[in-house]
């Protein structure tokens, strides 16, 4: 389902941004410049969550991401970056994903952190060694992009892509970048229910631009890139890996700022692709 509502993607930008902090319902209504009471109705119309609901959920699942990639980080420290109490955090998290906090990185431990189902097989990686040779820490510039976003399976961006690239024709180039931004980790998250964006990186806002798509600004800085060569079910294996099993291990530290993957190849007929998964650090 395509979220079309620019007060409404602006509200999921602003709980993206802040949910390190104490967030209120009306705070988010006054930052895109609606009542309370209108911008809760838009909201609910337009994801099938409150407010409230989708600010309880990220809270609950980015912090699940960081409970499995930032291993030095204690369970108090995390709940605490996510406004909870140590009893708090421990209360809510099992009530939202049916397991502790404490199971969860005892889960992590032994690799098979799937919240969606726990008691499932172990799924298996390669030794950190196996990723290390595809990585590299750089900087990048912020991306301008014009984006769609949406909540759904991931499986769907396969339908979804060429219907974006039809629609944008226009504004590509020879060297156009194509973007995807996954707010969710699917083993994490109820798999219909994640939220994506797809973008294309353009040098400026045009006022044509600006009437017909959305737009915003992908923060730059320090990221760690992963580059992967391969399937589609191969891209999923080692994108895990990456995060969940040479991260940890890495001695960097992940910062706020949004995950994101940019595609330097994409041949879906022949289950190929070439991608940058970029993880941002501090």
């Amino acid at each position: 389902m395509e979220i079309k509502n620019k007060y409404v993607n602006k509200g999921i930008d602003y709980i993206v941004d802040n949910l390190e902090n104490e967030l209120k319902v009306e705070d988010v209504a006054r930052y895109c410049h609606l009542s309370k009471f209108h911008f809760t109705r838009l909201f609910k119309e337009e994801t099938g969550d409150s407010v409230y609901a989708m600010i309880k959920k990220m809270k609950m699942e980015e912090s699940a991401i960081v409970l499995g990639m930032n291993m030095k980080n204690s369970i108090t420290e995390v709940g605490m970056n996510y406004g909870y109490s140590s009893s708090n955090y421990s209360s809510a998290f099992s009530k939202h994903h049916g397991i502790s906090p404490t199971q969860f990185r005892r889960l992590e431990k032994y690799k098979n952190n799937n919240l969606q189902s726990p008691l499932s097989q172990p799924f298996f990686y390669e030794n950190p060694s196996f990723y290390a040779d595809k990585v590299r820490v750089t900087e990048f510039d912020s991306n301008l992009v014009i984006y769609k976003r949406y909540i759904g399976n991931y499986n769907d961006m396969g339908v979804l892509w060429p219907d974006f690239i039809e629609e944008y024709r226009d504004y590509f180039k020879d060297d156009s970048q194509l973007i995807e931004v996954c707010y969710n980790d699917p083993n994490i998250t109820d798999g219909d229910r994640c939220i994506f964006d797809l973008c294309l990186k353009v040098d400026q806002l045009t006022d044509a631009i600006k009437t017909r798509a959305n737009t915003k600004l992908i923060k730059g800085g320090r990221y760690c890139s992963y580059h992967f060569k391969g399937s589609e079910s191969e891209m999923i294996k080692e994108y895990k890996g990456f995060l969940y099993v040479w991260f940890p291990k890495s001695g960097l530290v992940l910062d706020r700022r949004v995950r994101f993957d940019s595609y330097k190849l994409a041949e879906p007929s022949h289950d190929y692709f070439e991608v940058d998964i970029n993880i941002p650090i501090k």
